[in-house]
């Protein structure tokens, strides 16, 4: 049976543990080239009637249990209660957090979908703040999960329900 010698100058990270100069099968091997999925968080829509305890409970806690780890950056529109909180959680848990700003001078109007637009282009994860009267944000949430992405989308109301689309 083949053996790979990991040399000391390549550190691995292999099945959860650092590996130098120890003799692997090839199954465990990592090769170069691997492609390596990272998970960004990109958040659509604000609330403003949203408290911090209500954000980690009802909301984070759950996110994180159904993603399973961490998100590897967030990205966050730089206005709105919900945004600012989950840009201070994100920055506690040393992510990196880009807040992203519309700009209204150049777009007018179409500003807050021209930073939207980005936001779901970078992500590989979206967390969608529904408005009671919004219809942007379910027709962008069911095009994202036609696409394949994963959608989480919180619903309107004083229940803060998390849900994911399928």
């Amino acid at each position: 049976m083949l053996k790979f010698e990991v040399s000391k100058l390549f550190l691995r990270k292999l099945k959860g543990t650092i590996a130098t100069n120890k003799m692997l099968e090839p199954s465990e091997y990592i090769t170069l080239g691997e492609p390596v999925t990272k998970m960004t968080l990109g958040v659509v829509g604000k609330r403003e009637d949203i408290y911090k305890e209500d954000l980690h409970e009802k909301i984070v806690n759950p996110l994180l249990k159904a993603l399973g780890q961490l998100p590897d950056k967030i990205l966050l529109p730089n206005e709105g209660t919900s945004t600012a909180l989950l840009g201070i959680w994100g920055e506690r848990a040393k992510l990196p957090v880009e807040q992203i700003a519309a700009d209204w001078t150049r777009y007018n109007r179409m500003s807050f979908k021209i930073r939207d637009a980005r936001i779901v282009k970078e992500a590989t994860i979206l967390l969608l703040f529904q408005g009671p009267k919004s219809e942007y944000i379910p027709k962008l949430g069911i095009r994202e999960v036609k696409k394949g992405k994963r959608v989480f989308v919180v619903n309107p109301g004083k229940d803060w329900r998390l849900e994911e689309w399928v």
